[in-house]
């Protein structure tokens, strides 16, 4: 009964951060263009890209770390993410400063979002994911977001509120940590203990994780900002509603998979029963990922013009091929969950991802001119399969590792 319970708060949970967004675009869009939307977005990104590298990255493996020895493994995370947040302040003015000077990209945006760097050495979502305590994790999300979406609704009516918004959305992602760690505080007697003797060492023990994160962050973020450079601020509009539509389509096999990786880390560790663990859970998964990439191929485009109103229109190839890519990278996130990681495999996600990379930047430029957003899309679903190609190659010629 707890099991399911947690998982109803997890899915809960991922759906309350991926509806907040949505749920302000209609209301956004009432008062800003996409061009000053997009001028949000793309100010927004590097800070997005410095989160996903640094922070993001060691999700997984403070997980796994945390089930293996509570103890070491905190000190261990939150001295790697104060080094981190240090490094992330410096590298947020390097990247402004050379977008405004390089590339005339400087908007007054950017510094608004340094705000919510400085305060990243807090994040702590990763204890509650690792003790499954998702209730607490859904109850901060909800005050959090509903807040803000109160005070966006209300206060941003037009143009001039760009700045309110932007404030909004930065404000919103310290709460976050801020409130995080006052539950594992609390709640688990948790502190932060930063040892700088530690610093080399973790860094060593995370270095696939946050190699892949490098390699990552250059085709889910660093291509918005791409767009943003090569195009215009509509076309990276268009883009990033489109990835925030996958984002929120991953919310069920994204949950699935992260919920069940302390049970696969276990079931590695016993070397008991593996076969019998994804016997039970892949049919299912395949199954679910299967039905909802067909749902939204038949009824997206509609409910997308519907809800983002008549500034957007979203075409039937974009929604095709959001689906391609969400069947892909939800058998992604499966592999890298339930094997590469409990295995200690990082390396197979981490040259996947180099694969992914080399393609999908390489084509970019071509694509993005030719076929503006949409070929960007279709570039990285490409890109995505033949990263899943090679990792199911990998595993499917090394059986006797996982099959037993």
């Amino acid at each position: 009964m707890k099991i399911n319970k947690n998982l109803n708060y997890s899915f809960l949970y991922n759906i309350a951060n991926a509806l907040f967004p949505l749920a302000t675009l209609p209301i956004v869009f009432r008062a800003m263009s996409p061009t000053t939307y997009g001028n949000i977005v793309f100010s927004n990104l590097i800070y997005q890209l410095l989160i996903a590298l640094f922070f993001n990255s060691l999700i997984s493996f403070s997980i796994r770390e945390y089930k293996e020895n509570k103890g070491k493994s905190i000190n261990e995370i939150y001295t790697l993410q104060i080094f981190f947040t240090v490094l992330s302040v410096f590298l947020y003015f390097f990247f402004s400063l050379l977008l405004k000077f390089t590339f005339n990209e400087g908007n007054e945006y950017f510094y608004i979002f340094l705000i919510c760097t400085c305060f990243s050495f807090l994040h702590s979502d990763w204890v509650l994911f690792a003790e499954q305590d998702y209730k607490k994790l859904l109850l901060r999300t909800l005050f959090v977001k509903g807040i803000l979406l109160l005070i966006i609704y209300f206060f941003v009516t037009d143009e001039d509120d760009d700045y309110l918004y932007a404030s909004m959305l930065a404000i919103g992602y310290a709460a976050n940590n801020i409130i995080a760690y006052y539950y594992v505080r609390r709640f688990y007697g948790i502190r932060i203990n930063f040892l700088i003797s530690n610093i080399k060492s973790s860094i060593f023990n995370a270095r696939y994780f946050i190699s892949s994160a490098t390699v990552g962050v250059s085709y889910q973020y660093v291509d918005q900002l791409i767009v943003g450079l090569l195009l215009n601020s509509s076309s990276l509009a268009y883009l990033n509603v489109l990835k925030q539509i996958l984002g929120m389509l991953s919310i069920v096999p994204n949950t699935v998979c992260r919920f069940n990786l302390p049970k696969a880390t276990v079931a590695y560790l016993k070397k008991e029963n593996i076969k019998e663990y994804h016997n039970s859970l892949y049919p299912k998964y395949v199954l679910l990922i299967t039905f909802s990439s067909t749902i939204f191929m038949l009824f997206g485009q509609c409910s997308l013009n519907l809800f983002l109103g008549d500034k957007f229109n979203i075409t039937d190839i974009s929604i095709y091929i959001c689906s391609l890519i969400f069947f892909v990278s939800a058998t992604s996130v499966y592999l890298d969950t339930q094997h590469s990681i409990p295995l200690h495999y990082e390396k197979v996600t981490f040259t996947a991802n180099i694969i992914v990379a080399i393609f999908y930047l390489s084509s970019l430029y071509s694509v993005a001119i030719s076929y503006d957003y949409n070929g960007v899309l279709l570039s990285f679903a490409i890109a995505e399969f033949l990263g899943v190609l090679y990792v199911c190659l990998f595993y499917l010629r090394r059986k006797k590792i996982w099959l037993k």
